[in-house]
């Protein structure tokens, strides 16, 4: 947990300080200022009833754009979301490479909208220099 969500945590509260979708709702909304959309619906019931009913993942790329959300923290997966809106742009993936005791890894980050990739890949290399051994951050070029 300390690898992956404390992590993810860390980023957002210092130094990305907007809105966030997650499909693993804990630290990274725990004393959280900003809005954190729980796509698999524990913490949203319009995401779970979306998530259970919609035929396509078009309806996170929706709920995201309704919510004002530029980022989705995901575990992109068959067990989690087998696909993501074909306009998401991924832009990185957060490892662990010790012991794996979380609901699933890589967490796989993306960006709603292209022209935000530059700007939070940034903000992720900032973030990059400063994670603990053991947790691993590769942005994609």
């Amino acid at each position: 947990m300390y690898h992956q969500q404390y992590q993810l945590h860390r980023f957002i509260e210092q130094i990305y300080h907007k809105p966030v979708a997650v499909n693993d709702l804990g630290w990274t909304s725990y004393h959280n200022q900003d809005y954190v959309l729980d796509l698999w619906g524990l913490g949203s019931a319009q995401a779970r009833e979306l998530r259970k009913t919609a035929t396509t993942p078009q309806w996170m790329d929706t709920l995201m754009r309704e919510k004002h959300i530029d980022l989705a923290m995901i575990y992109h997966t068959p067990q989690w979301f087998a696909d993501v809106p074909d306009n998401w742009v991924k832009i990185a993936e957060l490892d662990i490479t010790g012991p794996k005791i979380t609901a699933w890894y890589p967490v796989s980050l993306y960006v709603r909208e292209p022209s935000q990739a530059q700007v939070i890949k940034k903000q992720l290399e900032q973030f990059s220099a400063d994670l603990p051994e053991g947790t691993v951050l590769k942005i994609s070029p």
